[in-house]
């Protein structure tokens, strides 16, 4: 996260590398495991279920973006604005609480609107982005502006991300809800 600020020093990229090999090396440890009958520590058979993989893809990209919108936004905040932690955290609690009613009552809406929440729904995640991005982009607090980026935010958020998850495990076997659990995490 600071590598620019530190000059990107010598050690960041040979740490990047090992992480991509020990990730190799972890999928091949554990496909060993399971080729010889143990008990793999997370089965990866679990991304052949039609759908997984793909939806996999779409929540770590989905999570990838929402950390780096909490990532920058709060560092503006803190650093460029001299807000405090809590007062900076404390901006984010309406896009929490939208997504938590959001994400909780998807499913009472009507029928033939669910299959448009994901994407509909994070088309309008990527709208509040933008609003985001447009009231804090002069280098202020946001104003009001932020605050309805926000509150569109968790409200997209909230109904995406439990369409998402609750499709993205329709077709996991429950002898393999774990693993998919896992890889989810």
């Amino acid at each position: 996260m600071l590598g620019h600020e530190a000059n990107w020093p010598v050690w960041t990229y040979p740490c990047l590398a090992a992480g991509l090999v020990l990730i190799g090396l972890f999928v091949r440890v554990e496909r060993g495991v399971a080729r010889r009958g143990g008990d793999p520590l997370l089965n990866l058979d679990v991304m052949r279920v039609r759908g997984f993989g793909r939806g996999l893809f779409a929540l770590a990209a989905v999570m990838i973006t929402y950390g780096a919108m909490l990532f920058v936004t709060a560092l503006h905040l803190q650093s460029a604005l001299g807000e405090s932690t809590l007062s900076a955290s404390l901006v984010f609690a309406p896009a929490g609480a939208m997504f938590g009613l959001f994400g909780f009552y998807w499913r009472k809406l009507p029928a033939r609107l669910q299959p448009a929440l994901i994407p509909g729904g994070f088309v309008l995640t990527a709208v509040a982005y933008l609003l985001i991005a447009y009231a804090l982009g002069d280098g202020s607090h946001g104003g009001a502006l932020l605050y309805v980026g926000l509150v569109l935010f968790g409200a997209a958020m909230g109904c995406a991300f439990g369409s998402l998850t609750n499709r993205i495990l329709a077709d996991v076997p429950p002898a393999e809800a774990a693993d998919a659990s896992g890889l989810m995490t």
